[in-house]
């Protein structure tokens, strides 16, 4: 620890600092509240390839919905 105590005053700074920002008079106030969002790597992986699958249908919306000729559409929509 190269800065010594002189760190502990730097803490309780930026901890006073952070409770103001966020409105937290005590520190109860806030302990814990992460404990919902902490999860395993295992269910992350699962969420991200839930998420690819998600965004890999919506992408593919175009394809399913467009039965149209393209050219045609295009020349009739340009043509003057």
């Amino acid at each position: 620890m190269l800065q010594g105590y002189k760190c502990i005053d730097n803490l309780k700074r930026d901890l006073a600092a952070f409770m103001k920002d966020h409105g937290f008079t005590r520190l109860t106030d806030f302990i814990g509240k992460a404990l919902p969002y902490f999860t395993t790597h295992a269910d992350l992986v699962e969420r991200q390839k839930a998420a690819r699958i998600e965004k890999a249908g919506r992408s593919n919306l175009d394809s399913e919905t467009w039965k149209g000729e393209i050219e045609k559409e295009t020349d009739a929509l340009t043509s003057t």
